[in-house]
C-alpha cells in the first residue's frame, strides 16, 4: 500500500468480504497467501473471510489446499466448523488432513462429528468416532455428546448408551454433557427405566445430576403410564436443591395426562404457582385432558369452568372496526376467528392481526390448507389465552376437515380410525413432513366417506376428518398412509388434476366454548375453487 500506511488485520478482512461481494475467490486466496509478505498475523476472522468467499463461490476445495490453511491448523478447524450441515464437506476436509501437513486434533474431530450429527448421519458419525480411537486420535467429550446426539435423533437409543460404554472403557473422560445426551437419546425413544439407570451411574460416577438432565429423564416418562417416577423425580431435584425449571412440570403434567391423573396434575400447578411459574394453557390442557380421560367432556368442561373462576377477568378487546383485509367469521370476547385463504401462511395471519394489539396462536393451518383459523386478541399469559389455549390442549375444542382423497374409503359406511404416532422429519432441500413413527407423538384422526366419485379412470372419495390430536399435517400425514392421498398433496401423493388446481384440505368447522361457557360451532364455508372441483367430478359421473 502507499507510503506510511500500515496494513493490518481490519484492512485485509475488509478486502475479503469485498472479493466475497464480486465473487473474486481468486483474489481472496492471493491475498491470504500473502499475508506473511503483508507481515499481517493469521487471525480467525481473515480466514473466515476468505473461507466464506470460496465457500459462496463452491470454490473450498481450493481453499483447503492454500499453504496458509496447511500450516495452520486452527484453520483447517474453522474450514470444518463453517460446514454445518455439510458432512459431505466436513468428511472429505477431514480426510484431507493429512495431506495438508494437519493432524486431526480433538476439537477437529469433534466439528465433523457435529456436522454428521447435524445431517442426522448416525452411522457415519459412530464409524467417524470409531476411527478416531482406532487411530489414537484425540477425542474430547463434545465429539462423544455429539455423536451420542446423532444417535438420539435417529431414535438409536442402545448405540448411545454402548457409546457411553465405550468411552468408559476407554478411559475418556465423560461429564453431565455427554451423560445429558444419552438420557435424551433414551427419553426421546420412551425408554425410561434406561434413563433412570443413567442418573443412577452419575451418582456413582460422582457427576453431580443437573436440571437438564433430570428433565430429560422426566420427559422419558411422558410416552408411557410412569407418572409416578416422572412425579418421584421432580420431587427428588427439589431435595437436590436443583430447581425444577418449567420444562420439567410441562413434562410432569404430560406424563400425568397420559396416566390419567388428574389430581397429581392440579397439585403440580399448584407449586407452579408457589414457585411464580407461568402457567399457561397447555398445563392447564393436561389436567383437562386427563380428566376427560378418566371421566368424559362434561366433567372436564366443569373442571376448567372452576378453574377459570380462580383467574384473573378477561381483558376487554375491540377491534372491530379494525379488521380490514381479513375475512372475519366470528368474534367474541377475547376472541377472533377468521377465514384462512389457502397460500397464506399462519404466522403472515397473525403478524396481520398483530398490527392491532397483542394476539396468541391457539391453533394453526397449513399454508396451503384453507378455513377457520382461531387467534386470541391478548397475550399468552392472559385469561382469555389460557381459557381457549386450555380447550386444544384438552381436547375439548374440535375441528373438522373436508378433504378429497385418491381412492375408496372401505369400509364405506361408518366412522374410521387412525391412530398411528407421527414424527416430524427435518425439511433438507424441500419442506418438513410427518412420518409414521412408533418413535412419534401420539396422533388420532376420525374420518368418513362423504361421496364417492369416478372420474379419469379412478375412484375419488370425499371425506370428512376429525383431527383427534394436533400434530403437524396429520390429516394429510394419516390419510396417505391408508391409501388416501389427498388430492393435491404435493408432499405425501402426487400433483393434483387440471381440475383442481390446490390441496384439496378445508377446515369447515370449529366448536369449543365461549367466554360464555356455552358451547360456540363456526362454520367457513368452502371456497369457490374447491366447489368447482367437486362440480366437475359431479358433471364427470352423471
Amino acid at each position: 500500500m502507499g507510503a506510511g500506511i500500515e496494513v493490518n488485520q481490519f484492512h485485509v478482512t475488509a478486502a475479503m468480504r469485498a472479493c466475497s461481494k464480486a465473487g473474486k475467490w481468486e483474489t481472496a486466496l492471493a491475498l491470504l497467501e500473502s499475508l506473511d509478505c503483508l507481515r499481517v498475523p493469521q487471525e480467525e476472522k481473515i480466514f473466515g473471510a476468505a473461507f466464506s468467499c470460496c465457500e459462496r463461490c463452491g470454490k473450498w476445495q481450493q481453499v483447503s489446499a492454500c499453504e496458509q490453511v496447511t500450516q495452520w491448523g486452527q484453520a483447517v478447524q474453522l474450514l470444518v466448523d463453517m460446514q454445518a450441515g455439510q458432512w459431505t464437506v466436513a468428511l472429505e476436509i477431514l480426510g484431507s488432513m493429512p495431506g495438508l501437513r494437519v493432524l486431526p486434533d480433538a476439537v477437529t474431530l469433534a466439528s465433523a462429528i457435529s456436522c454428521l450429527e447435524k445431517g442426522e448421519q448416525w452411522e457415519r458419525a459412530l464409524q467417524l468416532l470409531s476411527q478416531g480411537f482406532g487411530e489414537k486420535m484425540q477425542v474430547n467429550h463434545i465429539g462423544l455428546s455429539a455423536a451420542i446426539s446423532a444417535c438420539e435423533k435417529a431414535g438409536q437409543w442402545k448405540a448411545a448408551c454402548e457409546v457411553l460404554r465405550f468411552s468408559a472403557t476407554a478411559r475418556i473422560r465423560t461429564d453431565i454433557v455427554v451423560y445429558s445426551a444419552a438420557i435424551a437419546a433414551c427419553s426421546r425413544s420412551g425408554e425410561w427405566q434406561a434413563a433412570f439407570g443413567l442418573l443412577e451411574q452419575m451418582a456413582v460416577e460422582h457427576i453431580r445430576h443437573d436440571t437438564v438432565a433430570c428433565t430429560a429423564a422426566i420427559t422419558a416418562c411422558t410416552n408411557s403410564t410412569e407418572w409416578k417416577s416422572a412425579l418421584s423425580l421432580l420431587n427428588s431435584m427439589n431435595l437436590q436443591l436443583l430447581s425444577p425449571e418449567i420444562f420439567a412440570y410441562t413434562a410432569a403434567l404430560s406424563a400425568c395426562d397420559l396416566g390419567e391423573r388428574w389430581e397429581e396434575a392440579l397439585i403440580l400447578m399448584e407449586d407452579m404457582q408457589q414457585s411464580s411459574m407461568v402457567i399457561d394453557g397447555m398445563h392447564v390442557g393436561c389436567a383437562i385432558s386427563a380428566v376427560q380421560k378418566r371421566r368424559g367432556r362434561p366433567a372436564a368442561i366443569r373442571l376448567l369452568k372452576a378453574l377459570r373462576a380462580t383467574w384473573p377477568p378477561l381483558t376487554p378487546q375491540s377491534r372491530e372496526a379494525d379488521m380490514e383485509g381479513l375475512d372475519v367469521l366470528s368474534q367474541r370476547p377475547g376472541l377472533l376467528v377468521l377465514n384462512k385463504p389457502a397460500g397464506v401462511r399462519t404466522e403472515d395471519t397473525l403478524e396481520q392481526v398483530a398490527r392491532l394489539g397483542k394476539v396468541t396462536e391457539i391453533s394453526r393451518l397449513d399454508v396451503p390448507t384453507s378455513g377457520l383459523l382461531p387467534v386470541v386478541l391478548d397475550d399468552e399469559t392472559s385469561t382469555a389465552a389460557r381459557w381457549y389455549k386450555a380447550q386444544f390442549a384438552g381436547r375439548l375444542a374440535r375441528k373438522e376437515y373436508l378433504c378429497l382423497c385418491e381412492g375408496e374409503v372401505l369400509p364405506a359406511d361408518g366412522e374410521q380410525r387412525v391412530e398411528l404416532p407421527l414424527r416430524i422429519l427435518p425439511p433438507g432441500s424441500g419442506t418438513a413432513r410427518a412420518a409414521v413413527d412408533p418413535l412419534g407423538r401420539e396422533a388420532l384422526t376420525c374420518y368418513e366417506s362423504l361421496a364417492v366419485y369416478s372420474c379419469d379412470n379412478k375412484i375419488w372419495s370425499l371425506v370428512r376428518a376429525k383431527p383427534k390430536t394436533g400434530r403437524m399435517h396429520q390429516i394429510r400425514a394419516h390419510l396417505a398412509s391408508t391409501g388416501l392421498p389427498l388430492v393435491g398433496d404435493r408432499v405425501y401423493g402426487l400433483p393434483g388434476p387440471f381440475w383442481c388446481p390446490r390441496l384439496f384440505l378445508h377446515c369447515r368447522r370449529l366448536t369449543l366454548l365461549g367466554w360464555d361457557g356455552k358451547e360456540l360451532s363456526i362454520d367457513a364455508p368452502l371456497p369457490a375453487e374447491l366447489r368447482a372441483a367437486l362440480e366437475h367430478l359431479e358433471r364427470e359421473a352423471s
